[in-house]
């Protein structure tokens, strides 16, 4: 349940290729309702772990070092994202068909990951608001408790809804 247009997660990841560095690669698309470069941003940050990704400006490049994959080569993920606004197609994709698999795990995983990083963030500023409102009600006059009150437990409920989306996310 989205709570006051906030950003809706869902794992729909489908088939498809990409065409770059002159090669026709193997991958997976899902969309994302997050603008374009807050894609490109949390795909560099998570890629970082596993990887040494590299801004190819149209794509990003993740080299995933031989002794990470237990393989004898190095191998390479590339990513791109596609579209402007807040809804954008974010591909995946890599040569060495053997690990499509994978390939659409790391993206699931990528994908629920920056939902719970945006959820946790939406989490601080309603939670920061619901202080805020705390600190009104105490220094405000008898017939102004009320409405502070009210907005006090508007906000207590959407912290309420983040939390189970975070928790949903987290399980499953």
């Amino acid at each position: 349940m989205a709570v006051n247009g906030q950003k809706k997660f869902d794992l729909i990841v489908n088939e498809t290729s990409l065409e770059l560095e002159e090669k026709i690669l193997t991958g997976y698309a899902s969309m994302f309702d997050f603008t374009r470069e807050e894609v490109r941003k949390g795909w560099w940050k998570y890629a970082r772990q596993f990887g040494n990704p590299v801004d190819m400006r149209e794509y990003y490049k993740v080299k995933i070092p031989s002794q990470t994959t237990d393989g004898n080569v190095d191998l390479t993920i590339f990513a791109q994202t596609l579209g402007e606004g807040g809804t954008v197609t974010f591909k995946i994709g890599l040569e060495e068909k053997k690990y499509k698999v994978q390939v659409e795990e790391l993206l699931k995983v990528f994908k629920k990951d920056l939902y719970i990083q945006y959820y946790l963030a939406e989490l601080k500023l309603k939670e920061l608001e619901a202080e805020k409102y705390t600190s009104q009600y105490e220094s405000a006059l008898d017939d102004e408790k009320y409405s502070i009150l009210d907005s006090l437990t508007s906000k207590k409920r959407e912290i309420e809804l983040l939390k189970d989306e975070i928790r949903k996310l987290e399980k499953g």
